[in-house]
């Protein structure tokens, strides 16, 4: 049996974590489902995966690099030294896994895998698209009932200005000072004070060199946060609307979970991100932030819209995901990417 092992990023996923089937971050569904169910596959096919620190290095056969590691890491020197493939699987954006970016070290390995369209296009790599069960789960709550619109996401704070930490906290503060009976807010780290003085770049320069600032400045609790979910599934379908800003809209191709978890639990997305979202998931399934030019002219189009109007957006999200197109993004798609990249490097 040939044996695989997987270098995850981060070190929370060792010890076959990544192949498990909970949620730890409860900042999605089922986010370990995939590679669970690619090691059952995998498995059926002769070929055996682990994380890398369960089995002396010697044992495997190739190694998979979750996001690019340093170009020290001992593994990846141990791959090389070995003379053993090794695949290159992009996941997280070039801004927060900064090695990501470093693409003239993609050609060091014999396979990349990544969501960049760009990389797909100039570099020869192969797409490989968030995935998720695409099934519709259905919401009991009227629209009458339902609780204007939603967010859930972890708070951040950066000043690169490729991420989009800064307009998701600029929808907060607009509902929290404007309409708060119409917005509901979860994720981690909005429940902790954090000072609005915060929010602005100088003050957190001066804050770095003198921190004693921090301590002197009232704090500014988000009074919209409603707490963690252990499941979106379980508020999403209880609102008209979820907010679903992306970490950056600045790389073509990066989709992540935020819009398909309201598309399958019949809440209508207000989607921030690269345009290239409608090459893959058609306009009439969701509400395009950047049509509006501003947070008030949005909050207008949402407040007023009629249940026939709200209903044809969640139609037109039932018909993509029931649609060929929607395949891109389905537990299948991904195993059958993974499946023949593994069998091309092992079995040449």
């Amino acid at each position: 049996m040939s044996k695989v092992a997987f270098v995850p990023y981060w070190k929370e996923f060792l010890a076959d974590r990544m192949f498990a089937e909970d949620n730890p971050g409860k900042v999605g569904d089922d986010l370990f489902k995939p590679t669970r169910l690619l090691l059952a596959e995998l498995g059926k096919l002769g070929i055996e995966a682990h994380t890398y620190d369960m089995l002396p290095l010697e044992s495997f056969d190739a190694f998979v690099f979750c996001e690019m590691p340093d170009a020290r890491n001992p593994v990846l020197a141990f791959a090389r030294q070995s003379g053993k493939p090794t695949v290159l699987w992009v996941a997280e954006n070039h801004f927060i896994a900064t090695g990501n970016g470093c693409w003239d070290r993609y050609a060091d390995f014999q396979r990349v895998l990544t969501y960049n369209d760009d990389v797909v296009a100039r570099r020869g790599a192969t797409r490989m698209s968030y995935c998720c069960s695409l099934e519709v789960k259905r919401s009991d709550v009227p629209f009458k009932e339902r609780g204007l619109a939603s967010m859930i996401c972890s708070r951040h704070e950066s000043d690169d200005p490729n991420l989009q930490y800064r307009e998701r906290l600029k929808t907060v503060r607009f509902y929290e000072k404007n309409h708060p009976g119409d917005f509901a807010l979860y994720g981690h780290g909005w429940d902790r004070p954090s000072m609005r003085w915060s929010e602005y770049r100088l003050f957190r320069k001066l804050a770095g060199a003198v921190r004693i600032l921090r301590k002197l400045l009232p704090y500014d609790p988000h009074p919209l946060w409603k707490g963690l979910v252990e499941r979106k599934r379980d508020v999403l379908g209880a609102y008209r609307f979820n907010y679903c800003y992306e970490n950056t809209d600045a790389i073509p191709g990066y989709i992540t979970e935020k819009i398909l978890d309201a598309l399958m639990n019949e809440t209508v997305p207000i989607y921030r991100g690269h345009p290239s979202i409608s090459k893959y998931i058609p306009k009439s399934c969701f509400i395009d932030r950047k049509d509006f030019a501003s947070e008030e002219d949005l909050y207008s189009y949402i407040k007023n819209m009629d249940e026939g109007k709200w209903r044809a957006y969640i139609d037109a999200a039932k018909s993509f995901l029931d649609s060929p197109a929607a395949k891109e993004f389905s537990y299948g798609q991904f195993i059958d990417v993974w499946i023949r990249c593994l069998q091309s490097v092992l079995f040449k």
